[in-house]
């Protein structure tokens, strides 16, 4: 259902996407369910000629039901999202592919995104380092870890079709200006993302091999 509007391309993006339409499902049924309830008590309820005003205090048992049943209704259903989003959670943070294809360093800054591959050797901090800005090109079925750095304040980086949404990191003072700053140009502060062929990927490395930031 999701995939149909924003592509699904990583491998637990299906798992994101099932989580996502359970939260909705559930959330969705009890908010139905509350109005339903909700009017029809209004209706039922209304004031009528010839029928007095009832007072209620809300301590007895029959009433209490309507609400002790319905919370641990909803506690049920929270740990089924508690669960599923755990499951998730430990899926992309913690299981980390055990042989990578490459890692990638992601270095956010004001107002830009910085990506470095490792060049031949496979290896980060070495000269033959590929540095591109805004624009992510990666090979496609194949495992990548992503390191994600700041240079100035946290900044926040997102790939929709990799069901993917996470922080910077940064060892440099956090001003309050900064963040300011920062939320303001939030709509201008973008990147791109391709995915290549193994073919297309060599030629596109071997291009920016040792390039430098500008």
């Amino acid at each position: 259902m999701i995939e149909e509007l924003v592509p699904a391309l990583s491998t637990y993006a299906k798992d994101v996407d099932e989580l996502i339409i359970l939260i909705a499902f559930l959330v969705g049924f009890w908010y139905v369910l509350c109005n339903l309830v909700f009017f029809f008590f209004i209706v039922r309820y209304r004031a009528r000629p010839g029928v007095p005003t009832e007072y209620v205090t809300g301590e007895e048992k029959e009433l209490k039901r309507w609400i002790t049943i319905p919370h641990l209704l909803v506690l049920v259903c929270d740990i089924f999202i508690i669960y599923g989003a755990v499951r998730v959670w430990v899926d992309i943070k913690q299981r980390l592919p055990e042989t990578p294809y490459a890692t990638v360093r992601i270095v956010g800054q004001q107002w830009a995104w910085s990506f470095v591959h490792p060049g031949v050797d496979g290896k980060l901090d070495t000269a033959d380092d590929i540095k591109t800005v805004d624009k992510l090109h990666i090979e496609a079925h194949k495992p990548y870890i992503y390191e994600l750095v700041a240079r100035d304040v946290i900044h926040s980086f997102s790939i929709p079709v990799f069901r993917l949404k996470t922080w910077g990191p940064t060892e440099n003072k956090i001003c309050k200006k900064c963040l300011e700053i920062a939320s303001r140009r939030a709509k201008t502060f973008k990147t791109s993302n391709v995915l290549e062929t193994t073919e297309n990927i060599v030629v596109h490395h071997s291009q920016l091999a040792g390039r430098k930031f500008p």
